[in-house]
């Protein structure tokens, strides 16, 4: 979050993800999109695809779509 003076406030502690949500209109939560990464010796094989909504001060995050055999995806390739 980043207030109109440009004061950075970190909301979540989680750092990979797929992009800043939108605050929903009516200013009580946030919705973004979260990559968590599947490492294999120490390559990234591929990542779970998660979508987030949490309360405008990073609290009370919920995964909105459960996991399935669909939530890992492949993100790369090593030849």
């Amino acid at each position: 979050m980043v207030d109109l003076n440009g004061t950075v406030q970190r909301l979540t502690d989680t750092t990979p993800r797929l992009g800043g949500g939108p605050l929903l209109r009516d200013g009580t939560k946030i919705l973004y999109g979260r990559i968590d990464w599947i490492t294999s010796s120490g390559k990234v094989i591929g990542g779970n695809h998660r979508l987030i909504l949490m309360d405008p001060d990073g609290s009370d995050e919920k995964q909105l779509i459960p996991d399935d055999d669909h939530t890992g995806t492949l993100e790369y390739f090593d030849w």
